[in-house]
């Protein structure tokens, strides 16, 4: 069984074209997320189709945001996007748990640490992929230094 993390409902309207777009993440029963779609004419039948499956939140997210953005360059509009708190919940806290793992692990600064606990505070999908891309470079010196 899977729970959904985050849906975003796009509409088009134009000339001719009246189409919807539907991008949803769940978190499947292993714990890892899925990131699927359906999309067609709106009341018409709809194309399903997974995107990415069995990937970490940060992939999920990345990928969401990454369709998200070139739907709306397209002229979509966004008509709901439901559970966003519940996804940022869950992505700020494994970010929030993977820096604690840092400082602990002597590669992240408690200073640096209390820094990219504000920016987890954001509300804006940028400034939290900023604080990602920090927590990652992180992880890699973490991995130099074992080797």
């Amino acid at each position: 069984m899977s729970t959904e993390i985050r849906r975003v409902h796009l509409e088009y309207v134009g000339g001719t074209s009246y189409k919807e777009y539907n991008i949803i993440i769940t978190q499947n029963i292993n714990g890892l997320y899925d990131l699927k779609s359906h999309y067609g004419r709106i009341g018409g039948s709809q194309v399903n189709r997974d995107i990415k499956l069995g990937v970490n939140i940060s992939e999920a997210m990345s990928q969401y945001s990454e369709i998200l953005r070139k739907k709306e360059k397209k002229g979509y509009v966004i008509i709901t996007q439901e559970n966003m708190s519940r996804f940022t919940d869950v992505y700020v806290s494994n970010l929030t748990q993977t820096a604690a793992t840092l400082v602990a692990e002597g590669v992240l600064e408690r200073n640096h640490y209390a820094g990219l606990k504000k920016l987890l505070q954001a509300s804006d999908i940028e400034t939290l992929e900023m604080a990602e891309k920090i927590v990652i470079a992180n992880q890699g010196k973490m991995h130099e230094n074992v080797a």
